[in-house]
């Protein structure tokens, strides 16, 4: 997703995961859930915890956490956070932002850790085009 051009962090970057700040008392676990719900639509799916990580570069510093969902049904991004979606493989979104294309860097981060543990994902199916809700 490019995210909105109003956001403060990184406006109009790429972004390839959803994720957002822990409340105070919120578990890794209850951020997650309620984030991919939020951003993507996402709810009522098995999402399994891979790894804890910190990101830090002269923007930000943060503790992230990465979980695996399979999900095959429409995608429902919040107007909100979203400009637009384009569609790209692990493969194809670590290219990019390797050539200089401007993607949130603690995302890219997390997808190479991801990669390294991994390896780079097979698409599970046909690419379901999300609705941006208005």
């Amino acid at each position: 997703q490019k995210r909105s051009a109003l956001k403060d962090y990184c406006p109009g970057y790429y972004d390839p995961n959803p994720g957002g700040v822990v409340a105070a008392g919120e578990s890794y676990e209850h951020t997650n859930k309620r984030e991919v719900e939020e951003e993507m639509g996402i709810k009522g799916v098995d999402m399994n915890h891979l790894f804890t990580f910190y990101y830090e570069d002269e923007r930000i510093r943060c503790f992230g956490d990465a979980w695996d969902v399979v999900y095959d049904g429409p995608l429902k991004l919040q107007k909100e956070e979203v400009d637009s979606v384009h569609m790209m493989s692990m493969r194809e979104i670590l290219t990019r932002a390797e050539a200089g294309e401007k993607f949130t860097p603690d995302s890219i981060y997390a997808c190479r850790e991801y990669v390294k543990l991994k390896g780079f994902p097979e698409p599970l199916g046909p690419v379901v085009e999300p609705t941006i809700e208005k």
